[in-house]
């Protein structure tokens, strides 16, 4: 008798904690769906933006042309700013490579740059990128 109650109880345990394992996995599925949901939502307003942008853009650019000569301005102004900011930086080592020769020849008591003859090479640019005397 005895016996069989314990496993009576064994049995309601396991019976009780089956219900309980299936209403926690209900409830967590519940929350992982409401999460999809509120995902999906999220997406469908931002494909909708995104074709009001488009239509937007059809709107304001008439055609074709139109947009080929915006994107051909943006990248001369791309191209010139790149070609300034280039400029400034040559400019700028250049400074100061006649700075440090300049010190250098007061440090090794050397005369002026103007009375000294200056040694160049000229090197020419290849179109592999290297360079020939």
């Amino acid at each position: 008798m005895r016996e069989e109650k314990e496993r009576e109880q064994n049995v309601n345990m396991r019976k009780s904690k089956a219900k309980n394992d299936i209403i926690l996995k209900a409830l967590s599925e519940f929350s992982d769906l409401e999460a999809l949901r509120r995902e999906k939502r999220a997406i469908m307003e931002e494909e909708q933006r995104l074709r009001a942008l488009l239509t937007l853009e059809k709107v304001t650019v008439d055609n074709k042309s139109d947009r080929l000569a915006a994107e051909r301005a943006q990248r001369q102004r791309a191209y010139a700013k790149a070609t300034h900011r280039r400029d400034i930086y040559k400019d700028s080592l250049d400074r100061i490579v006649q700075e440090e020769e300049e010190h250098l020849r007061i440090k090794h008591g050397l005369q002026d740059s103007s009375s000294v003859k200056e040694f160049k090479i000229s090197l020419e640019r290849r179109h592999d990128g290297s360079f020939a005397v």
